[in-house]
């Protein structure tokens, strides 16, 4: 596996970056083999980047028939309140580009907590394009202050899965406080590629650590089968 770390000086620059590298993997993955799996992250980092995806310099460059979107967790509220992921990247992305509807698949946050990590995880193996197994081409994550990616915090449970894709996670760490679905280890580490969008303001201890390896933060033990590329916006 390979580790590229880019440092952004300003917003700008790590918007522009971010699209181009999620629009070339896109492109390439198409051209390869007619799809691009694309598991997209939540919280405020990313909705610049979904927004400049949307636009026509970057969306009239995807085959957007041929991308699929999963997402890498999930808060268990309705996919329409404002806490949502699902909602936010409708918002700021899917509802603006020509997706077709089946090739979006949200979290089922509807079901028992185990029956959706259950229902999630036959998602990831069946999804169009697939062959019985997750063949995630890019997964995109963030980071928290307490080195926590997705909803993988310190001390969960979640982190000593070695064998389900999909997690329930409820512990009192979280904020807001509500119990949540949430792409494991295993799912991360076999996908082609990872690309952590970080800011570095209030976060310069977790980026340091995850960096340095330290298994403390649940970050740090994110792999994947080619690369994994990290986005530092300095600004």
């Amino acid at each position: 596996m390979q580790t590229i770390i880019q440092t952004l000086g300003n917003k700008e620059e790590f918007v522009r970056a971010a699209a181009e590298f999620i629009r070339d993997e896109a492109q390439a993955a198409i051209t390869a083999k007619g799809r691009f799996h694309l598991v997209l992250s939540g919280g405020s980092t990313p909705k610049d980047i979904y927004r400049a995806l949307a636009l026509p310099e970057y969306s009239d460059q995807i085959d957007w028939n041929g991308v699929v979107c999963f997402f890498g967790d999930e808060r268990r509220v309705p996919l329409d309140h404002m806490d949502s992921n699902f909602l936010m990247a409708w918002k700021t992305l899917l509802s603006r580009v020509p997706i077709p509807d089946e090739n979006i698949l949200p979290m089922p946050v509807e079901l028992d907590p185990e029956q959706a990590a259950a229902e999630y995880e036959h998602a990831l193996r069946l999804a169009p394009g697939q062959d019985s197994r997750p063949d995630l081409d890019l997964i995109l994550l963030g980071l928290g202050a307490d080195g926590h990616t997705a909803s993988l915090f310190p001390d969960s449970p979640a982190l000593s899965e070695t064998k389900a894709l999909v997690a329930a996670v409820d512990i009192p760490d979280m904020n807001p406080r509500v119990g949540r679905l949430t792409l494991t280890l295993p799912a991360m580490n076999h996908a082609a590629k990872v690309l952590f969008l970080a800011k570095e303001q209030g976060k310069e201890a977790a980026l340091a650590g995850v960096l340095s390896g330290d298994r403390r933060f649940p970050a740090s033990r994110v792999r994947a089968r080619e690369q994994v590329v990290w986005m530092i916006l300095q600004d």
